[in-house]
């Protein structure tokens, strides 16, 4: 049964990195100045820090009743973005070929597609990010 998650959880990564690479490749093409791997794996790390600086923030204030600066949140944050920078490009780096060839062999509906998962994605990680943040100002305001 973990098998079978887990190659879930792998196949959904993929998928995950295969939409970037449309909106990356596809629309932007960046290619013709560096390797697409970099900028995927930035944005992707970076969708998954921000929520969770916010949500670092909030635990401290519930239940701790300690206000964390923005200075430290920002230095903290860019730890996180770090860390989660180099775990990603480690990860995504092995398959990142296959997913460029069948970048080539795709359909154009196929890619639309994924160009709308990429959106989706960005979307709901905002939306988390400003949820977060609006309950850490009603809890900051409490205070």
């Amino acid at each position: 049964m973990t098998d079978l998650v887990s190659q879930y959880i792998k196949k959904g990564l993929h998928c995950l990195y295969y939409a970037f690479y449309v909106i990356i490749e596809g629309i932007l093409k960046v290619s013709h100045s560096w390797n697409p791997i970099i900028s995927i794996t930035g944005i992707i790390s970076l969708l998954v820090a921000l929520p969770l600086i916010s949500i670092i923030r909030l635990q401290f204030l519930c239940w701790m009743d300690i206000d964390i600066p923005v200075n430290t949140a920002t230095i903290i944050g860019i730890i996180i973005w770090g860390a989660l920078y180099w775990l990603t490009y480690h990860y995504y780096l092995p398959i990142y070929e296959k997913i460029e060839r069948k970048f080539q062999e795709d359909s154009v509906l196929s890619k639309i597609a994924f160009g709308m998962l990429a959106i989706a994605v960005v979307c709901i990680s905002i939306h988390i990010n400003s949820w977060i943040s609006e309950l850490y100002l009603i809890k900051w305001k409490s205070l």
